[in-house]
């Protein structure tokens, strides 16, 4: 039986986790590191916009989809206005439940009819297409059964087994379109397919770009959907870093589902990486002129800093401008502050608030938002609520308006007894909160695989890692197996052109990329050469069906070998190959002179 090196989640404001397979054991090489390894990621499944919600009263609703029997059911909890919750309604569909791998449906929230009730997508592998099933929203919380919409696209999943695209107006017409950012032998290339209004989709149109696709740890771009000019249309903004320094590549929509290329902006601020693999910044409107800002929580000795980078209305940033606090900065495990950007005074700017531990109750920090770019000291909030942690060190609450009057409530599922309440910390326009008002229902509280309850609150005010109004971002660690360190470590050099006798990332050949690739993500020594290195672990014959990732496969004579690869899945293998060339998946059988392959972990 193979054995797992255990199993870490971390979320923000849901979760998805993945993570598979075995321990190193192999023979004539140095040992692995035994400990847990984990590798953060985010992912954008979104809920909706924050001004959209079920039922269309301006009120952020409570929605759960669970499985019924292999059947895909919404169970709708229809906000009052005052901070509670109706009596859960309930759709019933033909609709197969999808599970993503933390045990929630597929489906994204969004209004893609534009009548300002989110309704419900679930993106689809159809035969390896991109399908389509949308259940249209009504007004009184329940969901009509679905329609579908086919198209000719690729379904492309990250590592949760959801499609990577995103839901965001991009046509400034009120409907949310379905864009998906793809790389197109290493370019960035955004492929749009329009919102029709009726719940299904047009046949997608195709941006191409001369930037560079630049994947996190899931394997999607590292760009975010957002509107940075204020016309009403959804631009995509990527933050990269720029020798140290922090630049941003904006991609302005046009209106009929492209993208302008690209216009740039370089900053004197510091290009901040998480262990996402992304920039620590954030984009809201704390200005309130309805273009995207950027800012970013950081450590400053100890205290909480803003950095913000105001949005022009040509989609670049002017330079940033600093608020400094008197606020400890708290680190989450990935390394970003633990607040959340939202607007909790209703003024149309984005402020930032803390969920914090003050002896055991749920203390609320809030620096309110200036038309500048910059921060007021935080003014603070304490309850007799519970502070209930995650695995990330945050609060388990959502931000969100479930009263109408514009400012983001937070509200907090819990499990009562095994029955769903909630808990409501209705917001004041000082920045500050009331005492929580609770309530109950029949409904059970349904954990995902985290141990958070698998609904959401659809009108979400919570602007977290992603974007100023229609994102959820969940923000989790997974725990992967040796061989897919070892393959994640090797991808990072694709393109990087072959050198003779090379070792370093200046340049490999074939044995010194294995070389480097082996030590450097599991510290073990395969030896320098194909000579060598054909005696390390254990022969497994060329059988390809029998091939496991992280394989090395040799090429030429069986003793000694004039060629190495490591085995990715689906016949391939990542190697660098000669003079003239850059590092690349080939298929195994192209070679003609696959001779053998030894097994180093597993």
């Amino acid at each position: 039986m193979k054995k797992l090196r255990g199993l870490i989640c971390l979320t923000t404001t849901l979760g998805v986790v993945s993570g598979f397979l075995p321990l190193i054991t192999a023979q004539d090489v140095q040992a692995a590191q035994t400990v847990t390894t984990t590798t953060p990621y985010i992912s954008t499944k979104q809920l909706s916009n924050s001004k959209v919600d079920v039922t269309g009263d301006g009120k952020a609703d409570y929605v759960t989809v669970w499985n019924n029997g292999g059947k895909r059911n919404i169970a709708t909890y229809v906000a009052n206005g005052n901070g509670t919750f109706k009596e859960l309604v309930n759709t019933v569909s033909s609709g197969s439940f999808t599970a993503d791998v933390v045990g929630r449906d597929t489906g994204i929230f969004a209004d893609v009819t534009g009548d300002g009730k989110a309704d419900y997508i679930v993106p689809w592998n159809n035969n390896g297409k991109r399908s389509f099933a949308t259940y249209v929203a009504k007004s009184d919380g329940t969901f009509n059964e679905y329609v579908n919409s086919s198209s000719e696209g690729s379904f492309i999943t990250d590592t949760m087994g959801i499609d990577i695209g995103v839901f965001a107006d991009v046509t400034g017409d009120g409907k949310a379109d379905y864009i998906v950012t793809w790389n197109n032998n290493g370019k960035r290339t955004l492929t749009t397919y329009v919102a029709k209004g009726d719940g299904t989709f047009s046949t997608f149109v195709n941006t191409s770009s001369s930037g560079s696709f630049t994947a996190d740890t899931v394997g999607r771009d590292t760009g975010i959907f957002t509107d940075v000019n204020g016309d009403g249309k959804t631009d995509y903004v990527v933050t990269w870093n720029n020798n140290g320094k922090r630049s941003f590549t904006t991609y302005l929509a046009k209106g009929d589902g492209t993208f302008s290329e690209f216009v740039n902006t370089a900053s004197g601020g510091t290009f901040m990486l998480d262990t996402l693999g992304r920039d620590t910044g954030i984009f809201a409107d704390v200005t309130g002129d309805g273009k995207a800002d950027y800012i970013v929580p950081w450590n400053n000795n100890g205290k909480r800093s803003f950095a913000t980078y105001v949005g022009k209305a040509d989609g670049t940033f002017n330079e940033l401008v600093s608020s400094s606090s008197v606020g400890t900065f708290k680190a989450d495990s990935i390394g970003r502050d633990t607040g959340t950007f939202t607007d909790v005074t209703g003024d149309g700017k984005v402020d930032y608030i803390v969920s914090w531990n003050n002896g055991g109750k749920r203390s609320f920090a809030t620096y309110v938002g200036k038309a500048d770019g910059t921060f007021n000291e935080l003014v603070s909030s304490s309850s007799a609520g519970t502070f209930t942690a995650d695995s990330m060190g945050k609060d388990v609450g959502i931000f969100a308006d479930v009263t109408g009057d514009g400012k983001a409530d937070y509200v907090v599922p819990w499990n009562n007894n095994g029955k769903r309440s909630f808990a409501t910390y209705v917001a004041n326009a000082n920045g500050t909160f009331n005492e929580l008002v609770t309530t109950s229902s029949n409904g059970t509280f349904l954990a995902d695989k985290i141990g958070r309850d698998l609904g959401g609150l659809v009108g979400d005010r919570d602007y977290s890692i992603n974007d100023t109004s229609m994102f959820v971002v969940k923000t989790v660690t997974i725990v992967k197996t040796d061989a897919e360190i070892l393959i994640d470590y090797a991808k990072q050099f694709l393109g990087l052109p072959y050198k003779t006798n090379g070792t370093t990332p200046d340049g490999f050949d074939c044995s010194g990329f294995v070389q480097y690739v082996y030590k450097n993500a599991l510290n073990i020594d395969v030896s320098r050469t194909t000579y060598t290195q054909v005696g390390k672990g254990y022969d497994v014959g060329t059988d390809i069906a029998k091939l496991q990732l992280g394989d090395l496969v040799f090429f030429g004579d069986y003793e000694a070998p004039h060629h190495v690869g490591i085995y990715v899945g689906n016949g391939k293998c990542i190697h660098s190959p000669t003079e003239g060339q850059s590092i690349k998946y080939t298929n195994l059988s192209d070679f003609g002179d696959f001779s053998r392959a030894r097994r180093i972990i597993g």
